[in-house]
């Protein structure tokens, strides 16, 4: 299996990402993975894919239809600029976001996606760090309008980088509300 990196500027890295188990007691197990099995086809009802991990099992802690959970840790990206996906509009193909310009107008910028993180989207191109990304009030907004800004945390508006963990913050982006 090839995996890819999400940001396609960095060179690959061929190293798989390590699983790792966390038995049902909560203790983790002493083995990782690096070895997978991948199902074909996408699941009609949940749009998900079977991934399959496979553990040394020399002492025999691991039992059929037991209950374990499985962390896949990927390489991390360097320096990556995540957008809340509620601040991304999307208009036929493009998705662009709203930022405060030097004049506190509002300016529409157009964005390339990465992959999903959390409530997250990584931004390949199209955003630098030290923009301000509008998050709050985007229904009405309009190129151009004069913006009342308020800075706001991820913890505020219940961000996550993780789809299970809502009080997990970050600060690689400034987020905004009007």
């Amino acid at each position: 299996m090839n995996f890819r990196m999400a940001n396609d500027n960095e060179p690959e890295d061929p190293t798989p990402p390590t699983a790792s188990l966390t038995l049902s007691n909560g203790k983790k197990y002493d083995e990782t993975s690096t070895s997978y099995q991948f199902d074909r086809e996408v699941s009609d009802s949940t749009g998900t894919i079977t991934v399959k991990a496979l553990f040394n099992n020399a002492d025999g802690v691991l039992l059929p239809g037991m209950f374990a959970r499985v962390t896949m840790e990927g390489h991390p990206l360097k320096d990556a600029i995540l957008v809340p996906q509620r601040a991304v509009q999307q208009v036929l193909d493009q998705s662009f976001v709203i930022v405060v310009g030097s004049d506190n107008k509002s300016v529409a910028r157009v964005v390339t996606l990465g992959d999903q993180v959390g409530s997250y989207y990584i931004v390949k191109s199209g955003l630098d760090k030290d923009d301000i990304v509008v998050v709050e009030g985007l229904s009405n907004l309009k190129e151009g309008q004069d913006l009342d800004v308020t800075m706001t945390t991820a913890d505020e508006l219940g961000l996550s980088l993780t789809a299970s963990d809502s009080s997990a913050s970050t600060s690689s982006v400034s987020l905004t509300a009007k």
